[in-house]
């Protein structure tokens, strides 16, 4: 029975460790208690866990009494941290009360409503079955209708999850083997991304007027405005918390005047009451959250372009050595030309040739077909391995396809630090309710007398007692995986988004899930590259780009500075080539990235060539070296800043 502890705390820990990584990843830990820190963290190892539970399972039946108690715990914290635990944090997090008791209690009061929801659906269920299939009413039939319906929507999440992932995983690897496409698809996501930003500043602007109103008019000695001090505190309070760049003091041209500050409120003053300052604060979180996630958002996507645009330059330019910008490492000239895109072809053999045998697997699932069926087993400890990465793969697909559902908009996640508490929570509830279907999923691809015996499997059938139509679709569900597959090859979901959009129901709806393959399937072409590369030089070029810190949005290129992310590091594995860490900054070198921003020949709507001003100074003769990845850009070359102007003119 104790043979496999050693290993059982070896993996465990080291799980740990991928859920701290992924957790500092996902949102910045200095702003979450420790409380909340230690409940994600046990919430994210619970799914990642099944990696190597299921594989020690299924090679030792003689310890199924442990593996048996570790299920059971498995399922019974997953249970209450889905359904009460984390729906309270979320509450807690998000509810506009200023103090901490009302904080809790609204947070209560929120779940038991959430709750009191379901426990409604379901009597309007019982009362309908009542009146008409009486016959069902009893509680075996019941129970097994509960758990068929949370089986079949668990199961139909993680599985269509999982495909996703799977389609994309060889598309973005083969897509990294070209940096021409890779910048030419940063480009046309950099559009949508300003357009978030440019929304999501407006709505946030909006509100903290409102607060900065509300804190002159009770500041301003002219008023005699007399309001509870309870709320002169939330007022203040909410000020305090306007990012900087939004707080307005005694910089309101009209501050004197009473009635312009009501209406910039909206409301009258005997309506300024603590519902109306609870609800002022709640929107004030969330605008924040968002306008911070829309930032993150583009800046990461300058930062690719321009680490892209460097690499083509750094390829095609003999003299472009002291110009690169960025703070990645700059391999040598032959690592780029070369190796890194045969690295990502090959990533791409090999992450096709694994997607292939798992959707092949889900579609013959039960059959001799099946290639996990004869892959997997067990005839040497090789198949074990071939469990654990196999379960990664699988459980890594899902939860990157989930990290992209934007529940009506509102939850958004992204793996650089800044994900707002709230989406992180959502993405990781739902993470956790992977761990029972996704498990399940897999045991279904092996030969039942692999999996037959282990104390997963008896506990999942112990439990899992379907309706007849529960077992048929829980047969079949699997095998649909060809559906999303063949809408992604024909790029058939793409063309459909397109002919829908405009819709506004539609439009709305297809927006919530931003699938790998809607980027892919966009008509490139010129003219929406074109705007693309304005978008990012004209935001390079005001220097609104923080190379080192997404949230500082006022980062100057100006600034000279040493950082790099190699200095906070014990020791450093490679060194830099550039003496300043990505940077040369000097104000009297024409090529200095202040003078000299990245620029590319543009084809007007005319169809005209705008040429490059330094199309004659390339000392390779202007031929393209294209390497391995296909063919670069040429025209991607340094421009002067009044060429710029000339073009924007």
């Amino acid at each position: 029975m104790y043979s496999i502890t050693p290993l059982l705390l070896t993996c465990s820990s080291i799980t740990f460790i991928i859920s701290f990584i992924i957790l500092y990843k996902l949102t910045n830990l200095k702003s979450i208690s420790l409380p909340l820190t230690l409940t994600l963290l046990i919430s994210l190892f619970l799914p990642l866990s099944t990696t190597f539970l299921i594989p020690i399972d299924i090679s030792s039946p003689n310890n199924s009494q442990l593996m048996s108690i570790l299920w059971k715990l498995n399922y019974w914290i997953t249970f209450f941290a889905t359904w009460l635990i984390l729906p309270f944090w979320q509450y807690f997090l998000s509810n506009g009360q200023f103090e901490l008791l009302p904080k809790i209690k609204s947070s209560i009061y929120s779940v038991f409503k959430f709750l009191l929801i379901l426990i409604i659906i379901g009597i309007v269920i019982f009362i309908y079955m009542l009146f008409y299939h009486i016959e069902y009413i009893n509680f075996t039939f019941l129970k097994s209708l509960v758990i068929t319906l949370s089986h079949i929507y668990a199961l139909t999440m993680a599985i269509w999850l999982m495909i996703h992932g799977l389609i994309h995983l060889p598309k973005s690897s083969y897509l990294k083997s070209s940096y021409s496409k890779t910048l030419d698809n940063s480009y046309l996501k950099i559009r949508d991304y300003q357009l978030k930003l440019e929304d999501s500043k407006f709505e946030l602007k909006d509100i903290c007027i409102k607060i900065n109103s509300l804190h002159d008019l009770i500041n301003n000695s002219n008023f005699n405005i007399n309001l509870d001090i309870q709320l002169r505190d939330g007022i203040i309070y909410m000020f305090n918390h306007i990012p900087e760049n939004f707080k307005l003091i005694n910089n309101n041209i009209n501050n004197n005047n009473q009635q312009f500050l009501i209406d910039s409120i909206g409301i009258s003053i005997d309506k300024i009451t603590l519902n109306f300052i609870t609800k002022l604060n709640e929107d004030l979180k969330w605008k924040i959250w968002e306008y911070n996630h829309s930032n993150s958002q583009f800046n990461e996507q300058l930062k690719e372009i321009l680490y892209y645009e460097d690499i083509i330059n750094y390829i095609n330019l003999s003299n472009f050595e002291s110009e690169w910008r960025n703070f990645n490492y700059k391999w040598p000239k032959f690592m780029f030309q070369y190796v890194w895109p045969l690295y990502y072809l090959i990533i791409t053999f090999l992450f096709t040739l694994i997607s292939l045998i798992i959707i092949e697997s889900e579609m013959f699932h039960g059959t001799k077909l099946s290639i996990l069926n004869w892959i997997i087993n067990l005839n040497s400890k090789f198949s074990y391995i071939l469990m654990v990465i196999f379960l990664i793969i699988m459980m890594s697909c899902s939860m990157k396809s989930l990290s992209l559902i934007k529940l009506f908009n509102i939850y958004k996640v992204e793996f650089n630090s800044n994900s707002d508490p709230v989406s992180s929570i959502f993405f990781i509830s739902y993470a956790l309710r992977l761990t029972i279907p996704l498990g399940y999923n897999f045991l279904m691809l092996l030969n039942p007398q692999i999996s037959e015996n282990s104390s997963f499997s008896l506990f999942v059938t112990g439990n899992l007692h379907l309706i007849k139509i529960g077992e048929i679709l829980n047969n079949i569900i699997p095998r649909l995986v060809l559906i999303p597959v063949l809408l992604s090859v024909f790029g058939i979901w793409g063309k459909l988004r397109k002919w829908l959009d405009g819709y506004l129901f539609f439009d709305y709806i297809l927006d919530e899930i931003e699938l790998y393959e809607e980027n892919e399937t966009i008509d490139t072409n010129l003219r929406l590259i074109n705007e693309g590369k304005l978008i990012a030089q004209s935001s390079i070029q005001r220097n609104l780009i923080p190379l080192n810190d997404t949230t500082m949005p006022n980062f100057s290129f100006n600034q000279s500075t040493n950082f790099s992310i190699w200095n906070y590091l014990p020791f450093s594995l490679f060194k830099n080539r550039n003496n300043n860490n990505g940077f040369n900054i000097d104000d009297d070198d024409d090529n200095n990235i202040m003078n000299g921003l990245r620029e590319y020949n543009l084809i007007n709507e005319n169809g005209i060539l705008l040429e490059s001003r330094r199309n004659s100074s390339n000392s390779d003769g202007g031929s393209s070296y294209s390497g391995v990845s296909g063919n670069y850009d040429i025209d991607n070359r340094v421009m002067g800043d009044e060429f710029i102007r000339n073009i924007r003119e």
